[in-house]
């Protein structure tokens, strides 16, 4: 933008603002992502929906969207440039931006189509290793919310360039990753005492995991160098994490993510068992929401928080909200578990996320952000939060983790763990596609090896065959397909899937029946929470609606409709006037959405009958 006039930018930007709302207008009336075709990393490569939705997210990252990611915007939080928002946290953005596109780089570029802004940024490093404001004394006495700010940058920073460097093993990257993790190491003492805690309480973002988080970017370079004095940092930082209370949901759960790291790394039970536990904790608390997320703050659900509430309702409204970092982090927390523990419950917890919440949290433009949480569901909100400074970056990080954990190869054989739309050449050489309410397997070379494919808990009496013959197989979590497979074999797999009925039961969700009495619930078909849409039935939420009373019979199922999109349909009966009517369920995470609009999570069901029991 150097060079121009206020009055040039403004008018350029308002031609910019228009072209892409009616773009954006336009993908959000699609029912249908465009089919993309992404280059594989590693043996991988995203296709189908995965693949479109990858691109929507890459392409907000490098070629277009209001701000645009400029290197000049990128940079902001390193150069100190006030004229961008939240340019104190010094690397956030910056570093979140390096370690999305080095982990996966969008369509069109490499990983290291970057090497420019990786210069400047690291022209930017200070002298004691830092990036952000010198001026800042990290004395105990003054450690205050700047300092946190900053010190969460950097972390974030740290990341990146351990993200950098083990992409394309840039030795500058690495030094950078040395120095500041010198920096951070020389304030930890000062900034653990125990008066800092207690004057970071109820600071939300601005609050004491800000320094906790570094866990994962120490246990990073401590793997990447073989130097224990970062692991001895993180290992001495991780108990230090405060209880949940008010806190801010994705400081808490990337610190959990660098305490697994470094249980790894270190191979210490006791670690991983302590993160295990902080987790399952959180997981059957009332901070666990129903889509298989965490909001954005801690506390909402317990009366004992109102007051310290404060603070988070004055950083984003009066009602919950969700964030996409946060969904993220669940998702690659739960699938770490997972990969440590072979906990299928933790790979469950995964999916549940990543079909629910964090596909609902995408908008058409390719940001991620936050969805607005009101009793029943999620409501419009007049301050839309696409969050390209934090939730935008980590959400297209996310995809990485999703993508290798979906196959798991060893020396017996490969083993499907999630169900997308992927080419796999890690090991195997595997096409596996989204078929309506099943995955078809495409072998696209011989494969010496056995196959096992994931039966999950929400589908009933599984249907496995192998070119065109049901395969039998032994009750369990995994099928048993067969060994020895010859380049085209096809492997089918059709789910049957559940529905189930959730209820709030206190701090926790539990497996409901229908009753003849109307109830609160959620309903589940197979791993999709569905949702009245104010799209698909504007009709359902004239007012008064959240008194309307949903029938649904027993042994109820969902179905695809004409063009394939899964379905649930039940009778209601609404609360302004007398009359039964019909309407459709949709899963609340089916396409990324531009628009406003409410969805109804939380419904009234009854059994067939009279509609007020």
């Amino acid at each position: 933008m150097s060079g121009w006039s206020r009055r040039e930018f403004l008018e350029a930007t308002a031609v910019i603002s228009a072209a892409l709302a009616s773009d954006a207008r336009k993908v959000a009336a699609r029912t249908e992502l465009a089919e993309e075709v992404i280059a594989p990393i590693e043996g991988i490569a995203p296709a189908g929906e995965l693949a479109s939705r990858m691109a929507l997210s890459g392409t907000r990252l490098t070629a277009k969207g209001v701000p645009a990611y400029s290197d000049e915007m990128v940079l902001a939080d390193v150069r100190l440039d006030e004229r961008r928002r939240f340019f104190n946290f010094s690397g956030d953005t910056s570093g979140r931006y390096v370690e999305a596109l080095s982990v996966w780089p969008a369509q069109g570029r490499s990983q290291t189509s970057m090497d420019h802004l990786v210069s400047e940024v690291l022209a930017n490093q200070r002298g004691d290793g830092r990036f952000g404001r010198t001026d800042l004394a990290f004395t105990a006495e003054q450690i205050g919310n700047e300092h946190m700010a900053l010190l969460w940058g950097n972390g974030r920073m740290l990341v990146g360039l351990m993200a950098r460097y083990g992409a394309t093993k840039d030795p500058a990257a690495l030094a950078a990753a040395r120095k500041l993790a010198d920096f951070l190491l020389a304030v930890r003492e000062t900034t653990k005492a125990p008066e800092v805690e207690k004057r970071l309480e109820g600071q939300g973002a601005f609050g004491f995991i800000c320094f906790t988080q570094l866990t994962e970017g120490l246990a990073m370079l401590g793997r990447a160098t073989g130097d224990r004095r970062y692991y001895s940092a993180a290992a001495e930082i991780m108990p230090l994490l405060p209880p949940r209370g008010v806190q801010h949901a994705h400081g808490y759960v990337t610190t959990l993510r660098g305490g697994l790291m470094l249980a790894e790394a270190t191979n210490d039970p006791k670690m991983l068992e302590h993160v295990k536990q902080l987790w399952d904790e959180l997981a059957g608390s009332s901070d666990y929401v129903v889509d298989g997320s965490v909001l954005e703050y801690f506390g909402w659900g317990d009366a004992k928080n109102i007051a310290l509430l404060t603070g988070a309702k004055a950083a984003s409204g009066e009602l919950p909200r969700n964030e996409g970092c946060g969904l993220a982090d669940v998702i690659r927390l739960a699938l770490q578990l997972y990969r440590m523990t072979g906990e299928l419950a933790y790979l469950e917890q995964a999916e549940r996320c990543y079909l629910n919440a964090f596909a609902h949290n995408q908008f058409a433009t390719g940001d991620f952000g936050s969805r607005v949480w009101f009793a029943e569901g999620f409501t419009p909100t007049p301050s839309v939060d696409r969050a390209w400074w934090c939730c935008t970056l980590h959400g297209y990080r996310a995809y990485k983790d999703v993508m290798e954990s979906a196959i798991r190869v060893d020396e017996d054989g490969a083993t499907v763990q999630l169900f997308e739309d992927i080419d796999w050449h890690r090991g195997a050489g595997l096409r596996m596609r989204k078929r309506g309410s099943g995955i078809s397997i495409e072998f696209v070379e011989p494969f010496a090896g056995s196959l096992r494919i994931r039966m999950p808990e929400w589908s009933a009496a599984t249907k496995v065959e192998r070119n065109g013959r049901a395969v039998s197989y032994e009750p369990g979590p995994y099928a048993y397909v067969g060994r020895k497979f010859a380049r085209g074999e096809r492997v089918e797999v059709k789910f049957n899937y559940r529905t189930k009925f959730v209820v709030s039961d206190g701090p926790r969700f539990a497996a409901g029946t229908i009753a003849a009495k109307p109830q609160r619930a959620a309903i589940y078909c197979g791993p999709y929470l569905m949702a009245a849409d104010e799209e698909l039935d504007p009709y359902f939420f004239s007012e008064p609606w959240p008194r309307n009373v949903v029938s649904v019979r027993q042994g109820a199922a969902g179905s695809g409709d004409a063009t394939g999109h899964l379905r649930f349909k039940v009778n209601y009966t609404h609360d302004g006037f007398v009359g039964t009517l019909q309407t459709e369920l949709r899963p609340m995470g089916e396409k990324p959405a531009n628009d406003q609009r409410t969805l109804a999570i939380w419904l009234n069901v009854k059994g067939d009958g009279e509609a007020r029991g």
